[in-house]
């Protein structure tokens, strides 16, 4: 009887701790700032595919050098995305964060601030 008890307190503890760690582990301004790098580092990289193919038309150098130059302004973009995420997250409340995921997530776009 004493272990059944023991196995059942030990479940109700799981049941309720673990949405607590998921609560506090994934947060709408967390998936929000994550969405936003997403859409920049997306985009950042269709457009070095475009650029990629662009300097294709030249020569295998050009090429090589196109890449090069693509991977260095994608860093720089994708740290740069990070911080302007940050930065807007930072200011919204939960509630604000949760309501552009969603706009984000079904509409596409989110209102620009």
């Amino acid at each position: 009887m004493r272990i059944f008890l023991k196995i059942v307190a030990f479940a109700l503890i799981v049941l309720f701790t673990v949405p607590v760690v998921r609560y506090r582990t994934v947060s709408p301004c967390g998936m929000l700032k994550k969405e936003y790098v997403e859409r920049v580092e997306r985009q950042a990289r269709e457009v070095e595919e475009q650029a990629l193919e662009q300097a294709s038309a030249y020569s295998d150098e050009a090429e090589a050098v196109a890449e090069e130059v693509a991977g260095v302004v994608e860093d720089v973009t994708a740290g740069i995305a990070a911080g302007v995420a940050e930065a807007k997250v930072r200011r919204m409340s939960t509630w604000e964060c949760t309501k552009e995921l969603i706009d984000l997530k079904l509409g596409g776009e989110a209102d620009e601030r």
